[in-house]
């Protein structure tokens, strides 16, 4: 259902299934993609699009190439983080496409070129979305996925299973993703 947006005319929705997609296959904490209140002190910085890397095998892919050429030539995404939860600086999580829905890469490459379409600045928060409600752009929040993740447990009916919708979150895709991993 999160994934379902990807489908959807919302650029919301299409964010939120970006960025779960992302951020379940790149172990992303929310703090990392989503937008944090600077009253709030946090180590942690957000990606940007500016660290946001495609690869042709060893060669750098430019974000202004088309998006189809960006699908058919990117064969691994990197992101570059300057500072996260752990105080490791300058680390790096790297994915290979994987040609399949839901390629992270490629949800990856869908969300640059929504928010390059929209602005020039490569400093803008990898989550955010631009709509007729927010011209100038929004990153989404971790409630925002959060609630998107709780109501597909709602829609799969993953109570049969004893999955409670209050028992997911945004570290969910984390933890879920890691499990995947394993």
């Amino acid at each position: 259902l999160v994934l379902a947006g990807l489908n959807s005319d919302d650029p919301k929705k299409k964010s939120v299934g970006n960025m779960a997609t992302v951020a379940f296959h790149y172990l992303l904490r929310g703090g990392e993609y989503t937008f944090v209140n600077p009253k709030q002190r946090r180590r942690t910085k957000q990606f940007r699009v500016c660290d946001v890397i495609f690869w042709n095998n060893d060669v750098i892919l430019p974000h202004s190439l088309p998006i189809e050429i960006l699908r058919q030539d990117t064969t691994e995404g990197t992101l570059n983080i300057s500072n996260q939860k752990n105080g490791k600086r300058a680390q790096t999580i790297h994915q290979e496409t994987t040609n399949t829905p839901p390629c992270p890469v490629h949800a990856l490459i869908r969300q640059v070129k929504h928010i390059l379409l929209h602005t020039n600045d490569t400093s803008t928060i990898i989550s955010t979305f631009f709509s007729p409600k927010y011209p100038g752009g929004r990153a989404l929040r971790t409630g925002c996925i959060t609630r998107a993740l709780q109501k597909a447990v709602t829609h799969l009916r993953l109570d049969r299973q004893g999955i409670r919708p209050s028992d997911v979150s945004s570290h969910s895709l984390r933890a879920g993703g890691a499990t995947a991993m394993h």
